[in-house]
């Protein structure tokens, strides 16, 4: 922050951090010494789903590349007050993360991390057709990362086993005949 620090790049004691925003690091800094999560303002109520889903992402990116960065400095305690904020968000407003989230968390983490694991459980047990909506699953389903969606497969076979849903019946492949 100061001048004269600039020049300090070689010192070991200095921590180089040029893909992280200052909001992110100033949020990491009050974290420490507050032990609050500085992180986004709640969701309105009342407003449309695809509204709400586009405000909840607007919450869910900088928590979520502010896990990354938990990651990145490896910060475990960090890591988990994020992960729980995260959860907290997507229990108290019903939504979960979004496209561009989820690529965040792709790009940031290494496989088997808890936030991936959250969203292929998210995928295997919350998601569902909506595409005469016009927004929501399938479409954010299109532009995930491949890992993502294998890890939302894999979660889903899991998951299935533990649904009492019935296999479907034949008729409900077969085309109508005209």
């Amino acid at each position: 922050m100061k001048p004269e620090w600039a020049n300090q790049k070689d010192d070991p004691k200095t921590l180089d951090l040029p893909e992280d925003s200052a909001d992110i690091v100033t949020d990491y800094i009050k974290w420490l010494y507050l032990g609050e999560i500085p992180i986004g303002p709640g969701i309105a109520n009342g407003v449309t789903d695809e509204k709400s889903s586009n405000e909840a992402e607007r919450l869910f990116v900088p928590m979520t590349r502010a896990y990354v960065f938990g990651e990145r400095i490896m910060d475990v305690k960090y890591k988990n007050a994020m992960f729980k904020a995260i959860f907290a968000a997507q229990d108290k407003y019903h939504l979960c993360m979004g496209t561009e989230s989820v690529d965040i968390v792709y790009e940031g983490t290494p496989s088997g991390s808890p936030l991936r694991r959250l969203i292929a459980a998210d995928i295997a047990h919350k998601a569902y057709d909506d595409s005469k909506e016009g927004f929501g699953w399938m479409e954010d389903l299109e532009s995930y990362p491949r890992e993502a969606l294998i890890d939302a497969l894999q979660a889903t076979v899991g998951a299935r086993f533990n649904a009492n849903i019935p296999y479907p019946s034949v008729e409900s492949y077969l085309e109508k005949e005209e």
